[in-house]
């Protein structure tokens, strides 16, 4: 049994194993070090989409007295996930053209500003010119 320090005949298992920043590759391609995955690397690989597969049917020949309810089951499950993702993209598509119509109107808004604001400016700078002209 080891308690405290490490015997001096595994201090070069020690020494040769680092600080475990990088892990041994064997394969039949390279026997290189490759490093050690970070963690934005394993949330990467975690994030990835895998298809889920419950309650598989088996291949035997009978189906047992449970079996159509496990299906029925599964198949409503399935049908309350693709009414999910319709109403989902009913959603988001409505929301596309909300934000399309909403920034049409902003831009018809800024040009009519802009024309009233011009015209303001056209009047006012006429009405200089004729009161600074001599009569």
């Amino acid at each position: 049994v080891l308690l405290g320090k490490d015997p001096p005949a595994f201090e070069w298992i020690a020494a040769a194993m680092g600080k475990y920043t990088t892990a041994k590759s064997f394969d039949d391609n390279s026997s290189d070090l490759a490093q050690a995955p970070t963690d934005e690397q394993k949330d990467a690989a975690s994030k990835v989409d895998v298809l889920q597969v419950q309650n598989t049917m088996g291949s035997t020949a009978g189906a047992g007295s449970g079996e159509f309810h496990m299906y029925r089951a599964s198949r409503r499950r399935e049908m309350n996930r693709i009414e999910k993702m319709d109403v989902d993209a009913k959603k988001k598509e409505e929301i596309d053209a909300f934000e399309t119509r909403k920034r049409e109107r902003a831009e018809g808004a800024e040009a009519q500003h802009q024309k009233r604001a011009d015209k303001r400016r056209k009047k006012k700078d006429k009405k200089k010119g004729k009161a600074g002209a001599p009569g």
